[in-house]
């Protein structure tokens, strides 16, 4: 009977432990690779994000400092907005990601989990009023009256830049939490 027991377990009982075991440690490191790789093409997108929001910060804070100058001549360049084609710019993966990297941080107007909406927010909202604003500037001769409600008062405090300087903060936040994500063996 000891023998009959020893075969059974020998024969098939062993070879279905050992295949789930193959199994779980197979399916976990595709789900660590999987969550890597989610965490790195975050990051790719976010610094495609970050060089085209910089430029936008730098080309309305010029606006502003040529609009506090009296003969100076309007803005003519158009921020850009090529990395932004939709709320597709992040994929649901990237996002999840995010949301789950982002988990446990206080909340604040500008919370990582929100990281699409803000995006949004500045490249189909800001960026097209701005650039419209620009694009309509040789028409006015007080271009200034327009401009400086957006960037800002003397002190250069206006709402645009601002909020320009928000979303850069929030997706340098991102991406730090990505990069400290992806190099994780536990990670959330």
């Amino acid at each position: 009977m000891d023998k009959l027991i020893s075969c059974v377990l020998k024969e098939s009982v062993l070879p279905i432990l050992i295949a789930l075991v193959t199994y779980l440690v197979v399916n976990r490191l595709g789900e660590w690779k999987d969550r890597q790789n989610n965490c790195k093409l975050g990051v790719a997108i976010i610094d495609s994000l970050l060089e085209e929001i910089r430029t936008g910060l730098c080309l309305m804070t010029s606006a502003f400092e040529q609009a506090q100058q009296p003969m100076s001549s309007p803005p003519s360049m158009l921020v850009p907005v090529a990395s932004w084609s939709g709320m597709t710019t992040l994929p649901n993966e990237v996002l999840l990601r995010v949301i789950a990297v982002s988990q446990g941080l206080p909340n604040c107007h500008f919370h990582p989990s929100r990281i699409r909406s803000h995006c949004k927010n500045y490249f189909d909202h800001m960026c097209t009023t701005y650039n419209e604003q620009v694009k309509h500037v040789g028409t006015n001769p007080d271009w200034r009256v327009e401009f400086l409600p957006l960037l800002g008062d003397e002190h250069g405090k206006g709402p645009y830049l601002m909020a320009t300087q928000s979303v850069i903060k929030l997706l340098e936040q991102t991406k730090e939490l990505l990069n400290t994500n992806s190099k994780k063996w536990f990670p959330k």
